[in-house]
């Protein structure tokens, strides 16, 4: 015997759960990559911090050595090409592999400043970039080599640039 009933399409059928939970099932989810995706980039900026400030430390002491033994600092330098002078106080050693581990792009420079009667000294480093990220990984800097006030103290925060401020004694 054949069966005598219609056959409706799946597609004219009526849906099994209302639309109002579909519809949050779907934001649900939505907000779950948008959220995992953010967090992957808070992450990444996370695990980039100990590359800038590790830096900063590696080239503190054999500067504050120089300053010592010269009673002056360096002239003011690229730290990927350090003076002679410096180099024998193993900088280069001390600073290639954080230099070349760095996944931050930039400059990084020693910059000596003796006007006005002080003598300071500063390790700036200015990143290629100006945003969001960067901005995140420097205050992030601040927090562990200094007191987390990007405007004030040994590491001051300005736009795309953190200056490392060095002492002597």
């Amino acid at each position: 015997m054949s069966d005598s009933s219609p056959k409706v399409p799946e597609i004219i059928k009526a849906p099994s759960s209302p639309l109002w939970f579909d519809i949050g099932m779907w934001a649900g989810f939505a907000i779950f990559i948008g959220l995992s995706i953010s967090f992957g980039f808070v992450l990444r900026d996370h695990l980039r911090v100990d590359e800038v400030a590790e830096v900063f430390r590696k080239c503190r002491k054999p500067l504050i050595q120089y300053r010592l033994e010269k009673e002056a600092w360096p002239a003011s330098f690229d730290l990927k090409n350090p003076p002679a002078d410096v180099q024998a106080y193993n900088f280069s050693a001390a600073i290639r592999r954080p230099l070349e581990n760095c996944a931050v792009p930039g400059t990084w420079r020693f910059v000596a400043d003796s006007s006005a009667g002080k003598d300071k000294a500063f390790v700036v480093f200015e990143a290629a970039d100006s945003g969001v990220s960067t901005r995140r990984i420097l205050q992030l800097v601040d927090e562990r080599l200094d007191d987390g006030v990007p405007d004030r103290g040994k590491f001051i925060i300005n736009g795309n640039r953190g200056t490392f401020t060095l002492k002597g004694e």
